[in-house]
């Protein structure tokens, strides 16, 4: 996967930064070093939805255990982005 945007993926993350009201907080992750991990628990989170929706919807509590597990970092550290993973926001 390519990590660089092109015109259009900018254009629309700006559409949707300010639909949304949402700070940047792109100097703090950077500061902190975050960018990594934060880019492979959002892939593990996404993975995890993707490979057990079944159990997601049959068994939520379960689900959200072993996302929890899996994501502990993200969770921790970034608990709004973790919960609009979660909830397909």
């Amino acid at each position: 996967m390519d990590s660089v945007m092109n015109n259009e993926e900018r254009l629309n993350l700006q559409k949707m930064i300010k639909a949304n009201d949402v700070e940047d907080q792109t100097g703090l992750i950077r500061q902190a070093k975050h960018s990594s991990i934060i880019g492979e628990q959002v892939k593990e989170f996404l993975f995890l939805k993707n490979k057990y929706p079944r159990l997601a919807k049959s068994n939520p509590n379960e689900f959200e255990k072993m996302c929890l597990s899996k994501c502990s970092f993200l969770f921790n550290n970034y608990t709004d982005l973790y919960n609009k993973l979660y909830k397909d926001e």
